[in-house]
């Protein structure tokens, strides 16, 4: 084990402190040893504690992300990757509940007409869609091939899950569009401003009245689905992930 270099010190000192109060006996050395390991943990608990307090500081204290404008200022961008840190750490944890699935389990249902995996990956491909990208720069010509109208009217809301892998999209269809609408947002969010985007979303919601609100939802609304999968799962007598 590695000691530094005050705990050695520290250790020494009361040991012959000991010695010296004692005679030097053998009654001092067990002393020594008695006294000297809690001491060891002590202080190498407040040595771990003051190294753990320099970092909070140093991360506190780090410059925030700024973007030049074309006046010479500058623009924040924290509250934009906090946001896109979270959508991105949703994203993580709904991926780790279809890793192992079949195809035949993206469909399957506790009940006719409750819901299965595969509503659930393309609501959330549907809902990220309108969220980080149609309510910030509206809708684009190359929008039909990220997420065709078909899909969005399968998935978006109002609608509801058809049993059955034949009355569906291919599971490995909808998750192509779940991972293509999550890379295109990430591409377009990685250039906005917090200044461009804290503005009114032009329809209103019940959750957020901003684009950058409409952006910080989306992972809360990820999560929401994600623990509908991670029931599903367990429907089916599959193991806890976590």
């Amino acid at each position: 084990m590695v000691i530094s270099l005050p705990v050695q010190q520290v250790l020494a000192a009361s040991r012959d402190f000991l010695e010296q109060t004692t005679g030097g006996s053998k009654l001092a050395q067990k002393m020594a040893i008695l006294v000297g390991t809690p001491l060891l943990c002590y202080f190498a608990t407040l040595l771990l504690c003051y190294f753990a307090t320099l970092l909070l500081c140093y991360f506190a204290t780090t410059e925030p992300a700024i973007v030049p404008n074309s006046e010479g200022g500058s623009m924040s961008r924290d509250r934009v990757q906090a946001a896109v840190g979270q959508i991105q750490f949703a994203r993580r944890f709904t991926n780790m509940f279809l890793e192992d699935l079949s195809s035949d389990e993206w469909f399957w249902q506790p009940a006719e007409g409750v819901t299965h995996i595969a509503w659930q990956v393309g609501h959330l491909a549907t809902s990220q869609y309108g969220l980080c990208l149609l309510r910030q720069r509206g809708t684009l010509d190359a929008d039909e091939n990220l997420i065709p109208e078909e899909f969005r009217a399968s998935f978006g809301k109002g609608s509801e899950p058809v049993a059955g892998s034949q009355n569906n999209l291919a599971a490995k269809t909808i998750q192509a569009v779940f991972e293509g609408v999550y890379e295109q947002a990430r591409a377009e969010l990685a250039e906005q401003t917090d200044q461009q985007l804290d503005v009114p979303v032009g329809q209103p919601h019940p959750v957020f009245d901003t684009k950058l609100g409409a952006i910080e939802w989306a992972s809360g609304h990820e999560l929401v689905h994600a623990g509908q999968i991670a029931l599903l799962r367990r429907l089916m007598g599959k193991q806890p992930l976590r």
